[in-house]
């Protein structure tokens, strides 16, 4: 094990600071997710720009999967995050798309309630209220 030598008490507090950080991206789903492919490697990527709240970039990084990763059997929850993200961040329009084509093309996978449920509130805040009550 190596040993740190602290010059202050400042030093002390920043390397708290990182083990906090550390325990808790441990604790987090990211933890649990596989990284022993490229496509594992990115998907972790951009499921904790989600996580912490980099929706944007969350996500830009979920689509760039998709395309990326056509065939990956995660293509449903990567529709579901994209919508997630974008509806995190209140632009029910883009949220929209993303979980319709989950619900459409993937009507059986796990995902596809939660993106029900997400995509009623997206078209209820845009207005659309009959289409809201059928999803």
């Amino acid at each position: 094990m190596k040993r740190f030598k602290l010059e202050t008490d400042n030093d002390l507090d920043k390397m708290r600071l990182q083990l906090a950080e550390l325990e808790k991206l441990l604790k987090s789903p990211i933890a649990a997710l596989p990284a022993n492919t490229e496509a594992d490697l990115d998907f972790r990527k951009a499921y904790y720009h989600l996580i912490d709240g980099e929706l944007d970039l969350a996500a830009d990084d979920f689509q760039a999967w998709r395309k990326k990763y056509p065939q990956d059997p995660r293509g449903p929850e990567a529709l579901y995050r994209r919508g997630q993200a974008f509806f995190l961040q209140r632009r029910y329009d883009h949220a929209l798309i993303p979980l319709y084509e989950l619900v459409d093309k993937a009507p059986k996978s796990p995902f596809a309630t939660p993106a029900r449920w997400i995509l009623a509130r997206s078209l209820e805040e845009t207005g659309d209220f009959k289409l809201a009550r059928e999803f």
